[in-house]
């Protein structure tokens, strides 16, 4: 039997929310998380670039020394940097990561995107399908946001440029224009083999954990729908997020940089040359460079994300059970 979802003892399962307002619900989740934590996501991208080249040595010592030393030689508002495009990529694949799930869940339970509204003919989630489910709609989301993953991940890479030196872009639609007049449309979606399966596999982490976390305090502890249930699951979530992707989302940023070696060739011909070449001239390690700003990245990510989305549509679902005449 499917566990019920509850809040001050009324049954929320009958009353599940559309496809639009899962989305609504989603993009504004999203949004909020994605401003909020932006300054620790830019610090964990510094981390994991540094090493690539002699010419950038080793600076920072961890997550608060890179933000520190960012924000000191660079501006506070480097700590900023790329954050509309940030917006844009979470407008997108957040929306789709999140607002898609239940419903592809539905479908894979029922054949339908609508869940049933009788309680008795609920049918309980199996792990294959809360994995499949969040893992597919992390990848299409993946390949619809790229083009505004990549920029953000060049504009947070990008380094203060030495006296005389010009940057090839300052901003987000700058940045744009640079990619598409110096690599053409195609550039858009450079690193879309590592970035794909990166995004699968931590949503799937990520979703898996935090949808399977509420289910067991549900089940065993009783809780109910609410800031507590939402925010230890979001924890789990960030947990497993983190560890799980940070071999995957070093190798995408190192992809998505890729800048040019000494011999004028770019340092990584694709996703295993980049993998390969981090073991041998930097250790197995290398692949968790930054994992402690990804973790604590991830989960106040996933606490704001999450908490967010679930209180968003805890609140659209007590609304429908107000207008059914339950006082809650």
């Amino acid at each position: 039997m499917a566990v019920k979802v509850t809040a001050q003892g009324v049954d929320l399962t009958k009353y599940p929310l559309s496809g639009g307002e899962n989305l609504l619900c989603s993009l504004a989740a999203s949004c909020v998380a994605e401003a909020v934590t932006y300054p620790f996501e830019v610090a964990k991208v510094r981390l994991q670039i540094q090493g690539s080249r002699a010419l950038l040595p080793v600076k920072f010592t961890g997550m608060f020394d890179s933000m520190i030393k960012v924000g000191r030689n660079e501006g506070l508002m480097a700590l900023m940097a790329g954050l509309p495009s940030g917006l844009l990529r979470h407008s997108i694949a957040g929306t789709m990561r999140l607002g898609l799930y239940d419903p592809t869940i539905s479908y894979l339970n029922y054949g339908t995107f609508e869940k049933p509204t009788d309680p008795s003919e609920l049918k309980e989630v199996q792990l294959w399908q809360r994995m499949l489910a969040s893992s597919s709609t992390g990848a299409v989301a993946m390949v619809f946001a790229n083009p505004a993953d990549l920029v953000k991940t060049k504009l947070q890479a990008s380094i203060k440029p030495a006296p005389g030196q010009k940057v090839p872009f300052k901003g987000t639609v700058s940045c744009f224009k640079y990619i598409m007049a110096t690599e053409g449309v195609a550039g858009l979606f450079h690193g879309l083999k590592i970035a794909v399966p990166r995004m699968a596999w931590q949503n799937m982490a990520e979703v898996t954990a935090y949808d399977l976390t509420k289910d067991l305090l549900r089940k065993h502890y009783g809780m109910e729908d609410g800031l507590p249930l939402f925010f230890l699951g979001s924890l789990s979530a960030g947990f497993f997020g983190a560890y799980l992707g940070n071999p995957l989302d070093c190798i995408k940023t190192r992809i998505y940089r890729n800048e040019l070696g000494p011999d004028g060739k770019p340092l990584y011909s694709g996703p295993i040359d980049a993998l390969t070449k981090m073991i041998r001239n930097e250790g197995v390690l290398s692949l968790w460079k930054g994992v402690v700003p990804l973790w604590i990245h991830v989960s106040a990510f996933s606490v704001a994300v999450f908490v967010t989305f679930d209180m968003l549509r805890l609140q659209v679902r007590k609304s429908k059970a107000r207008q059914d005449g339950h006082d809650i």
